[in-house]
């Protein structure tokens, strides 16, 4: 625990104070007086935020005075560059559709936030659904970016219905069960016709859950989507755009992509773009940087959130998961096989003689138990719905469609040796 004095800082209005949690540091903070917001969720006057291994950015309208405590990491004060002023724009765009779509029955905003790596996606996504939460809003967020994960684990796309009990200052939000499809992968290229498969799957589902609910409807949808945006990864954004017949596109950070954006999309009156400026305060991640977040995603969907304060010899986390041993006979182990084509851009005429794009379509085959499954994430399936004249093959390829219900974390047991 940290015993040095906290460190007092006063912003004026319209600036922000942004720091980064490094290791096994820990930053608590306490707004004193003032308004100060993080994400778009205010800060209550007098009360302890803790903060591990993570990015944050104060936001005050109208000055403020706060505490600090623990060892921060390139911290300082921007007033010039805060992206917050077209942000709250766009929110209030947003609040009067939503709030026409009330009145009406009709249905909400739909935006995707799209750009480069590292250009401020997600938090442009959290501070635009903490916004429509505190107006009492029920919108969706759908999570597309499988490097990192925000609903669930990484290697997912997710989405999942929000009210105002789910607002955090300490963590991203208070979330309950996801709808999520596993994709096993932390890069798109890995297996785009896999990837559109399910962003089509989720797609589908949240417009079920859309029709069903005016209140969510008109409330609306944010689809925070992946940094793959160039040559095919275009195409799988395009295709994202329209599963989810999205109206509003924001653009961060890049000139080329809106151009090509208004280009593409305006044929289709119902859908806008616009851009906005990539913030100064979003950091530049290494690879390594990179992985260890995905680490630290996996550890807290087995291990939950660190708990500030535990009793001697508690855990400090929320969970204690466990092992559970299983022979490799009674389990059903499946890898989804891509499509050749999606992989070596096949033809028609470079097809083997006989064969079609049908029959090099997305698969389910029975993994191979080799050590490449050691140490490997599987999601576990809800199982598929069919009845007694169903025969295997139909099962298993029905399963291209299955939802995960949870997730394992695999690994080899060696065999007791006989007494």
């Amino acid at each position: 625990m940290d015993t040095r004095p906290a460190e007092k800082v006063v912003l004026r209005e319209y600036t922000e104070y942004r720091f980064e949690v490094h290791g096994d540091e820990e930053v608590t903070i306490r707004l004193h007086s003032g308004t100060a917001e993080l994400f778009g969720v205010e800060l209550a006057k007098e009360k302890e935020y803790h903060f591990r291994k993570c990015q944050v950015a104060i936001f005050t309208y109208h000055g403020c005075e706060l505490s600090l405590q623990g060892e921060r990491a390139s911290a300082y004060t921007s007033s010039d560059e805060t992206p917050m002023p077209p942000i709250v724009n766009i929110h209030t765009q947003l609040d009067q559709i939503r709030r026409h779509a009330l009145e009406t029955r009709g249905a909400g905003p739909r935006v995707l936030v799209t750009g480069p790596s590292d250009t401020g996606k997600s938090t442009v996504s959290r501070i635009l659904l903490n916004y429509a939460l505190r107006m009492s809003m029920k919108p969706t967020f759908v999570d597309l970016d499988v490097a990192h994960g925000s609903l669930s684990v990484p290697g997912t796309v997710a989405a999942t219905p929000l009210e105002m009990n789910c607002l955090s200052v300490e963590d991203e939000f208070i979330l309950t069960a996801p709808l999520a499809y596993f994709y096993g992968h932390a890069e798109v290229k890995e297996n785009p016709e896999l990837y559109k498969h399910q962003v089509s799957e989720l797609a589908t589902r949240v417009n079920e859950r859309l029709a069903n609910d005016a209140d969510v409807n008109a409330s609306g949808v944010i689809i925070n989507t992946s940094s793959w945006i160039d040559g095919a990864g275009y195409q799988v954004l395009l295709h994202c755009i329209q599963a989810f017949h999205v109206d509003l596109v924001i653009v961060l950070g890049q000139d080329k992509l809106h151009s090509e954006l208004q280009r593409d999309l305006a044929s289709t009156a119902s859908t806008s773009v616009i851009k906005l400026p990539r913030s100064d305060g979003v950091v530049q991640r290494s690879n390594q940087q990179r992985h260890q977040l995905r680490m630290d995603r996996f550890h807290e969907y087995f291990y939950g959130k660190h708990l500030h304060s535990t009793l001697p010899m508690q855990s400090p986390f929320e969970f204690a998961p466990h092992s559970v041993d299983y022979d490799v006979d009674d389990l059903h182990i499946y890898r989804i096989q891509g499509p050749l084509c999606s992989y070596l851009s096949v033809s028609q005429v470079m097809l083997p003689v006989g064969q079609t794009h049908d029959m090099v379509r997305l698969r389910v085959v029975p993994a191979d138990l080799t050590s490449d499954l050691n140490h490997c994430m599987a999601a576990v399936s809800h199982p598929p719905s069919g009845n007694g004249d169903r025969d295997d093959d139909d099962d298993e390829q029905q399963l291209l469609g299955s939802s995960a219900a949870g997730f394992v974390l695999m690994y080899e047991r060696p065999m007791s040796s006989p007494s």
